[in-house]
């Protein structure tokens, strides 16, 4: 039997290697079980911090709420936006496909809408939700509703404001009414600055209230009752057969051997937030944590308490199965003597993979640090990972904390090296008298705007920030993987709408 004192020894353990890493990280940390606060620790935290923002997980919020209005009968997940938005269009290509765009495809991210808006985003606040949404409809989506996932602020803001047309009321107030109130969350508010953001990133709240959240989604006894009933791993949404993770309602659905947990995270600057539960093993875990980020991202890929105690409960259960634990590889793992694979997906992302042995795979990002997954029937699993082949090794999907969709096999060479014959690097900064007009500032789509960007050639290939690779349509017009042209001038350049000078010049231009 796996008792609360094996959770606080195991949780100990391994949160004390995590700061002993990374000792001027300030976190705050709890596990609950069993409607329980087992165990809870800080470090460095600052008393006067009263509340924290919860970025992203305030999209969980928002997805429990359009659940509450489904309850009540006045919202329908089957049916498209156009119901409740009768002149909104979302564009594929050049055709209409505003009736696929589902309030599920929209709790999911699988709508193919983009991350940020023209108007009300993470550069330029909007202190008008419905202005916001304007602002999105008669845009392109990224790839056909229900194909892919895509990561998106903008589905969870066109639902917040959909939720204010059908209740008559605002968000902020509805939130308030209908889950904040019922779970005693005395101290959370949304952010009184960038409005428009507030159904997908905008929550403030103490630790405690937001702890009072986790509780509510695990337990039996919610004091919303459609909480005690309904489990969020049971609403993911498959955009393939057999799919065992990926997007669920306002969160990410992974498998766990037999069972399922879902996870929500939530980051800007220096700032990381995680929530994660299974409502079948009445287990959650609240994290936040400010300073060294990645690295702390990283140890907490090794040393997750909650994966390691989900993982401790399931074998006092006697659950036979694969054990999908992911873990670096070992030293003695000699990569040379494997034939490493390149994938790229549409977005221009890298996943590079090769075969362990026969009922091992190891992957990787950079390289540089690699994932062993472990063959789980005709999938291979890991802690944040799922893979599946399809049509031998041509392509695979891949579902994890940080990569959704099909990447497809690719034998260019990525590595962008300086010095090498035929290379060249621009650097490029945003123009800034665009801000100057207001209309300008509106037009500007969210999605290009970064202050400097870098311009790569090398071998015949164009890349974006080494990262997108680009294609060609006309001698000065490219194309990124999401469809947007670049158009290339003397001393700039256009992606979009939004126009970069250049800055520095380095290599054969």
């Amino acid at each position: 039997m796996f008792t609360e004192q094996d959770i606080k020894a195991l949780c100990n353990r391994e949160y004390e290697t995590i700061v002993r890493e990374i000792p001027r990280t300030k976190i705050e940390c709890s596990i609950i079980y069993n409607d329980k606060i087992i165990w809870k620790k800080q470090n460095n935290m600052d008393e006067n911090i009263k509340s924290v923002h919860l970025y992203s997980i305030s999209k969980l919020y928002t997805a429990l709420l359009c659940c509450i209005a489904r309850q009540e009968g006045r919202l329908d997940f089957e049916k498209s936006i156009t119901e409740y938005l009768k002149d909104f269009s979302l564009f594929y290509g050049s055709n209409d496909v505003s009736e696929d765009v589902t309030i599920k495809r929209l709790l999911t991210n699988s709508s193919g809408l983009f991350n940020n808006a023209r108007l009300g985003n993470n550069f330029y606040s909007c202190e008008d939700l419905e202005k916001h949404v304007n602002s999105i409809s008669g845009c392109k989506l990224l790839f056909l509703p229900g194909t892919n996932y895509k990561y998106s602020n903008t589905g969870f803001n066109i639902l917040g404001f959909i939720l204010e047309c059908i209740y008559g009321e605002k968000y902020e107030t509805l939130v308030e009414k209908k889950i904040f109130k019922p779970l005693g969350m005395e101290h959370a508010e949304f952010s009184s600055t960038n409005k428009c953001l507030n159904p997908s990133t905008g929550l403030i709240a103490t630790f405690d209230d937001a702890l009072k959240g986790v509780k509510a989604l695990i337990s039996k006894n919610s004091p919303i009752d459609l909480l005690s009933e309904f489990d969020f791993a049971n609403s993911l949404y498959r955009i393939k057969d057999k799919q065992i993770s990926g997007f669920g309602y306002g969160c990410k659905v992974f498998k766990c051997m037999a069972s399922s947990f879902c996870i929500v995270t939530g980051s800007y600057l220096n700032e990381y937030v995680v929530q994660v539960w299974s409502k079948e093993y009445r287990l959650g875990m609240l994290l936040y944590a400010q300073n060294e980020i990645t690295k702390l991202i990283e140890l907490f890929d090794k040393h997750d308490l909650f994966w390691e105690t989900l993982l401790a409960l399931q074998d006092a259960r006697k659950i036979k199965s694969v054990n999908p634990v992911a873990c670096n590889t070992k030293p003695e793992i000699n990569i040379s003597n494997h034939e490493i694979k390149n994938y790229i997906s549409n977005e221009g992302s890298f996943i590079f993979l090769f075969f362990f042995n026969e009922d091992c795979i190891c992957i990787s990002n950079d390289k540089k640090k690699w994932i062993k997954l472990m063959r789980h029937g005709n999938q291979f699993v890991g802690s944040s990972y799922t893979v599946e082949f399809e049509v031998e090794l041509a392509r695979f999907y891949i579902d994890s904390d940080t990569e959704f969709g099909t990447f497809y096999r690719n034998d260019m060479e990525f590595t962008l090296k300086e010095g090498d014959k035929d290379w060249y690097q621009n650097e490029y900064i945003l123009d800034e008298s665009l801000e100057e007009n207001e209309m300008n500032r509106q037009n500007i789509r969210a999605f290009n705007r970064v202050n400097k960007i870098y311009f790569t050639y090398q071998k015949n290939r164009m890349y974006l920030n080494g990262y997108s690779s680009l294609g060609r349509i006309e001698k000065d017009t490219l194309v990124t993987p999401y469809g947007e042209k670049i158009i290339i001038y003397k001393d700039s350049i256009m992606i979009g709408n939004v126009k970069y000078i250049i800055k520095n010049k380095k290599g054969k231009n």
